[in-house]
Order: structure tokens, then C-alpha cells, then sequence
């Protein structure tokens, strides 16, 4: 599958999964303003945001962040590949994703070392955060499996 793959509604459903709903802006727990599934940009307290616009918010975030993972990428991925790391990508910012040994690995095929970077992104602020801890094993079995799904077959299902 070429770098440039776009998500796919399941692709997109991984993603809100693993960022959770919120409608009421909150401080996650490095302090910054969310809203959404993840939204940050302009975000202050009290700010609201229905379901309707969080997902407004995700799918105008993620075509900025897969904009900046398709420049960083140098190799063809599988959808779930793609998928697990513009999830982590947008999790930690383009910027920690781009300097990251992470991304070497994926530009030199190191396929087999890039599970256990994603399960490194697990801290804030030097101490590790029991739900990205689990958010990173998400995305780690997501990189390896050939579906995000496996019981429904895949492709097509959805």
C-alpha cells in the first residue's frame, strides 16, 4: 500500500476509539486545552463542542496531520500501519513524531523494532500515564495485524 494512503471510516473509528469523546473542553494531563476527539487548536475553558463538530474537529486535524506524515514517510505501509502511526502521530504532535527513532525505523523497514517504539510514548511529563499506556499497546497491535478487526474479516466489513 503506497505511503499516501487516506483513512478509511473503520481507520476513523480506530482513532475516535482511542481518543475518546469529550464534549466539555478539559485539561489532559500534561495541562493542555481539549475538546473533542483530541482537539486542541484554539481551545479554552468552558468551551463545548457537540459530537457533530468534534467530528469536524478530527477530520480537519487528521488531513493536516496526514499531510505532514505522508512528507515524513519514505516507504509503502499496510492501511493499519498507516493508521497506527498518524493515531500516534496525532497523539504526540508532528514535531516529536518527526525527530523520533520511531519514524527511522519505519523509513529503514525496521517494521519489527516499531511496535515497542510506540509503547515508549507512554509518559507525561517524565511519568507513565496508564491510558496512553494502553492507547500505545493499541496502536502497537494495530501496526502488526493485518486487520484492525480480525473477527470480522477485514476489509469490506465495516
Amino acid at each position: 500500500m503506497l505511503k499516501g494512503t487516506l483513512l478509511k471510516d473503520k481507520d476513523l473509528a480506530f482513532i475516535r476509539e482511542v481518543e475518546g469523546l469529550e464534549h466539555n473542553a478539559y485539561q489532559d494531563e500534561g495541562g493542555v486545552w481539549t475538546i473533542g476527539y483530541g482537539h486542541t487548536r484554539g481551545v479554552k475553558e468552558g468551551d463545548y463542542a457537540s459530537t457533530h463538530k468534534a467530528n469536524m474537529y478530527l477530520n480537519t486535524d487528521l488531513i493536516i496531520f496526514e499531510i505532514q506524515l505522508q512528507k515524513l514517510l519514505r516507504v509503502d505501509l499496510s492501511q493499519n500501519q498507516y493508521t497506527a502511526l498518524l493515531s500516534l502521530m496525532y497523539n504526540i504532535g508532528a514535531t516529536q513524531f518527526g525527530d523520533s527513532t520511531l519514524l527511522k525505523h519505519v523509513n529503514e523497514e525496521k517494521f519489527h523494532l516499531v511496535p515497542d517504539e510506540i509503547r515508549r510514548w507512554n509518559k507525561v511529563n517524565g511519568e507513565v500515564s496508564l491510558g496512553l499506556t494502553n492507547r500505545r499497546e493499541k496502536e502497537a497491535k494495530l501496526f502488526v495485524n493485518e486487520t484492525i478487526h480480525p473477527f470480522f474479516g477485514g476489509e469490506g466489513w465495516w
